[in-house]
């Protein structure tokens, strides 16, 4: 999915034209036997794995193997120096480990609210302001400062700095946010932010992001066994429902060898007996 996209759509649209015929063959051959067959369960089934199937993948997908491959796809820079880099230098950074000295600054941290709290706080060296004289590498979090004052508690944010490990953020839809908290610090303490870099503080950021590739693979495995128990208990309720079409009362007692005609007139169960109608 992340490196030939193309591949896993054309093979969801060969799935889903499969339940397409197998939806077709079902409602043709109910026109025929109103009974349900093993083609209505096929249909049913086939539609309800490619769906939910299709539903679970993409969230997997998106929520932990995409941010995996993304980080694999960037360097690791180390010994990084917040008061003298320039983020314009660093987009093609994932894991960034910042140089000894280097810090939060508490006192210029700052926030945005958009139904989430979008929380920012930069990294300096030394306690000083950058001699690049621009504030480009900030600390995120959601929901993990106030809302009245700097007060900055995401992620690693009480371990200490020296050699402060980090994880690029690069959902674009959470930087949009990080990028508006920023420019308000910029208003609010007069700071200048030319190219902000987001990253969130990890005591361990190699480990962390290699769990999002275990978490990816265990997903995966969660649902492919989910998927086949539940596969198992339908086969076997649809089984037993089928096994028993055809073994009412009123059939038992008819005497199909003895009276010719009764495929043509039918019967129904009276009071004394069955007769025809």
């Amino acid at each position: 999915m992340y490196s030939q996209p193309g591949i896993v759509g054309s093979l969801l649209a060969f799935i889903f034209v499969a339940w397409a015929v197998s939806l077709y063959f079902a409602v043709k051959s109910r026109q025929h036997n109103p009974e349900p067959t093993w083609l209505t369960y096929v249909a049913l089934m086939v539609g309800v794995a490619a769906i939910s199937g299709t539903a679970c993948g993409l969230t997997n997908f998106e929520k932990w193997a995409k941010p995996y491959y993304e980080i694999q796809d960037l360097k690791v820079l180390r010994n990084v120096d917040p008061s003298t880099a320039r983020g314009q230098n660093m987009m093609d950074a994932g894991l960034i480990f910042f140089a000894d000295g280097s810090a939060l600054d508490g006192t210029r941290s700052w926030h945005f609210k958009h139904r989430t709290l979008y929380c920012v706080a930069p990294v300096i060296a030394n306690g000083s302001a950058p001699a690049s004289t621009s504030y480009d590498f900030w600390a995120v979090g959601t929901d993990c400062c106030s809302v009245a004052s700097s007060d900055f508690r995401c992620g690693a944010w009480n371990m200490p700095h020296e050699g402060v490990g980090t994880i690029r953020i690069l959902d674009e839809d959470a930087t949009m946010y990080y990028r508006l908290a920023v420019q308000q610090a910029e208003t609010l303490y007069d700071l200048v932010a030319t190219h902000p870099i987001f990253v969130t503080l990890d005591t361990d950021p190699l480990r962390e992001v290699g769990l999002w590739s275990q978490k990816a693979f265990k997903n995966y495995l969660f649902f492919s066994m989910a998927a086949f128990v539940v596969s198992l208990f339908c086969i076997a309720v649809a089984s037993c429902k089928f096994a028993f079409i055809g073994r009412g009362e009123s059939y038992a007692e008819i005497d199909f060898y003895n009276d010719p005609d009764w495929k043509s007139v039918g019967y129904k169960k009276s009071t004394t007996g069955y007769g025809s109608f």
